[in-house]
């Protein structure tokens, strides 16, 4: 039933549930993820599947976030990664969320400067 087009609950019963420190994955609606997918897809392609899972040096994916913020930002280029076709921001995205996996899953993979000696983690070639 609506009224002002509002939903109004039913007067019927309903049972609890404890969801109030939980996420609300109803914030994110999924179709967001779909450029995301299609950059893990052709990481896929050329890396293999779960490369990335093999552990990513954090310098490594913050460079690779920057070079594509920077063709984002460069009015001589396409929106679009000229390899992959995908958008430059996706490619920013996944580079981002790969760099905060590493951070929480391998800190032996967090090369940030902080002020300390630099560690020099050993990596393979990225793109």
């Amino acid at each position: 039933m609506t009224h002002y087009g509002i939903i109004l609950m039913s007067k019927k019963k309903v049972g609890n549930r404890f969801n109030s420190d939980k996420l609300r994955w109803r914030n994110f609606p999924l179709y967001l993820m779909r450029p995301l997918i299609e950059v893990g897809q052709q990481g896929e392609t050329k890396y293999g599947t779960y490369n990335f899972l093999k552990g990513q040096s954090v310098r490594n994916c913050m460079d690779s976030m920057m070079r594509h913020y920077e063709a984002f930002e460069d009015p001589d280029q396409n929106d679009n990664d000229e390899e992959s076709k995908v958008s430059h921001l996706a490619h920013v995205a996944w580079n981002a969320l790969v760099a905060l996996y590493m951070i929480k899953t391998r800190p032996d993979l967090d090369d940030r400067y902080k002020g300390e000696e630099v560690k020099n983690v050993q990596c393979t070639k990225t793109e």
